[in-house]
């Protein structure tokens, strides 16, 4: 169900919107029979100490919250759904550069950051976009990100 969504920059992935509380992450996925695990990153020195709790959904998906609050969206293979602008997984890199000319090479992460509110990673052996995430603003800025004044609202 989830998996045929499409993903929206800064918004979401069909009926579940970042910012989302966990809580009615959960309930939602309960009520709909989608299976999920929970696993929790407890990010041990890092300042603030701020767990992540991490919800994988349908092999397909992981969902990002921090302080209860949905931060990222993580797409992967077995994801069917696509971007506003078409790219999707498995869409051939060459595409998907042609497709948002404004990507840019993060060597240093190993990713293609959008200034749309995306980020592609892709794989060398095949040459295609193996994942796609999208998330809240503050992301894009690490001091406002890691203050996670923006979990408090």
């Amino acid at each position: 169900m989830i998996k045929e969504q499409n993903i929206t920059p800064y918004v979401g992935v069909g009926p579940i919107a970042l910012m989302s509380k966990l809580e009615n992450v959960k309930a939602f996925l309960k009520a709909n029979k989608i299976p999920y695990q929970i696993e929790i990153w407890p990010n041990k020195g890092q300042t603030p100490e701020v767990p992540w709790t991490i919800i994988r959904v349908e092999n397909c998906i992981s969902l990002f919250f921090a302080k209860e609050k949905l931060w990222k969206i993580h797409a992967e293979r077995g994801f069917e759904g696509s971007l506003p602008n078409g790219i999707r997984i498995g869409t051939k890199t060459k595409t998907a550069l042609e497709t948002d000319p404004e990507l840019q090479d993060d060597d240093w992460n190993e990713l293609y950051v959008s200034e749309k509110g995306y980020w592609l990673e892709d794989s060398l052996a095949t040459g295609e976009i193996e994942s796609i995430s999208v998330f809240i603003k503050d992301v894009e800025d690490d001091e406002r990100f890691y203050s996670y004044r923006w979990a408090n609202q």
